[in-house]
């Protein structure tokens, strides 16, 4: 439901641009609460963009931050000043920003290479929401997701210390 209740907004937007239904879904987005530094640092999310980090990148279910277990009453942004935001009488859980899963996917490829030289190539294809575009109407800046995917070698892949996912599938 979490989902669906979304995804129908997100459809109504391009029917009903200007409409204030519209608006108000996109102002409703995501809520960050800050970090504090005495309550165990931690950094929350809500809104309807949290239904699209429901797993994390192992397949479990990314626990909702709960006051009870998590929040101590001296911290400076107590439990309570974390919005559950709703839309649509649906409210969307609280989780840590720290959850959210990468918006790409590794696997491993290996490439064959013609029939004469039988030349093979093992990568890795990387696919997902890799950048943003910036865009400046006026005053106001915009940003729009892009999406790709590329392939590198996988010495490459191996060797970059930025790119830490394991494609091996062993835990």
């Amino acid at each position: 439901m979490l989902l669906t209740k979304a995804i129908r907004a997100m459809v109504q937007s391009f029917d009903s641009p200007e409409s204030q239904a519209t608006k108000d879904f996109w102002l409703h987005a995501c809520h960050s609460g800050r970090q504090d530094g005495s309550c165990n640092g931690i950094e929350t999310i809500s809104g309807w963009l949290s239904a699209f980090c429901f797993w994390d990148k192992d397949g479990r279910r990314i626990p909702e931050i709960r006051k009870d277990t998590e929040f101590r009453e001296d911290c400076a942004t107590p439990f309570a000043g974390r919005k559950k935001l709703a839309l649509n009488d649906i409210k969307y859980p609280v989780i840590a920003r720290s959850a959210i899963p990468a918006g790409v996917v590794c696997v491993p490829v290996r490439v064959f290479q013609g029939t004469e030289t039988q030349l093979e190539h093992e990568t890795v294809m990387i696919a997902g929401s890799a950048a943003m575009t910036a865009t400046t109407v006026g005053d106001q800046t915009a940003f729009q997701p892009r999406s790709g995917w590329w392939m590198v070698s996988l010495n490459f892949w191996e060797s970059c210390s930025l790119l830490r996912v394991d494609i091996s599938g062993a835990d």
